[in-house]
């Protein structure tokens, strides 16, 4: 015989898996921060040393592969440093995509539970901010024009990175600030960028939603006037329990006018006596208990 399962026995499989759910949101969080942590520090100290860069050079090369950007101005040539390289470039995807699905998953959950979304203006001062601060750049250190520069820094935070600014491996007097101002703005503009995106999608999830809202509302509305006008039709100028129940969930969106006749079917076929069907008979008879 079926076990009866209480009320406290769902919230508490509810609550098991919710702290799942946690639990592996922290443990990939946890693997992406040890992961930037390994670029940030290891990676680029292995590169100093196998590839005889300086330090400002291999932190920018670490930087550009943990993202993504590939601008192209440096390459490895020992074998060890291309599987490192590779692995950084194959977990940052990985990341990327983690992230992607956190910030959508975020949008979607605030959407669900109406709760206000982030606030687009900080995300785009912030983007507008490093854009030019890498326009800037640009323009001052490299001597590009404005089209060039503009194009330099949009393909740097959309990761694909078209122009290759000027880089010196060697830890000449002066050549560490552009691979360190480079790599460190590509660190806020990258993730600005994704957050624009993800913000784009969230406004376009809420818009979608709001039609949906419309469309439902208009259905149930629908449904319920279609619902009453069937029990005027019948001679009853009043509604009892059972049929205030039925307005109500077809009024909620809970219930469509084919749902509630296959429920009438359904009791029907339990034979119910006097209107009434025996406790025993649901369990033994009803799948869903």
């Amino acid at each position: 015989m079926r076990r009866e399962r209480s009320l406290e026995d769902l919230k508490a499989e509810m609550a098991r898996y919710e702290r799942r759910d946690a639990f592996r949101w922290r443990c990939a969080e946890a693997a992406i921060a040890l992961y930037a942590a390994f670029c940030l520090f290891v990676a680029p100290a292995l590169l100093s040393h196998v590839e005889h860069w300086s330090y400002a050079a291999a932190f920018y090369f670490s930087v550009q592969a943990m993202l993504g950007i590939g601008f192209g101005a440096l390459s490895v040539s020992t074998e060890a440093m291309k599987w490192l390289v590779t692995f950084q470039i194959v977990l940052g995807a990985f990341s990327v995509a983690f992230v992607i699905a956190r910030v959508i998953a975020a949008a979607a959950t605030r959407i669900e539970r109406r709760e206000p979304g982030w606030s687009g203006v900080h995300v785009g001062a912030g983007l507008v901010a490093a854009l030019l601060a890498m326009m800037l750049f640009a323009g001052v250190q490299e001597g590009w024009g404005a089209a060039t520069s503009v194009y330099f820094a949009v393909s740097a935070f959309q990761t694909s990175g078209l122009q290759t600014p000027t880089i010196h491996t060697r830890g000449a007097p002066g050549t560490a600030f552009a691979p360190v101002f480079i790599a460190l703005v590509c660190m806020v503009g990258v993730p600005l960028w994704g957050f624009s995106i993800g913000k784009l999608v969230e406004t376009l999830l809420r818009a979608n939603d709001e039609r949906t809202l419309r469309r439902s509302r208009m259905a149930r509305e629908r449904a319920a006037e279609a619902a009453l006008r069937r029990i005027s039709k019948g001679g009853g100028d009043s509604v009892d329990r059972t049929e205030f129940l039925e307005l109500w969930l077809l009024g909620a969106g809970l219930m469509s006018e084919a749902t509630l006749a296959h429920v009438e079917d359904e009791f029907a076929l339990l034979r119910p006596a006097g209107g009434r069907v025996a406790v025993s008979d649901l369990r033994s008879r009803v799948t869903f208990l």
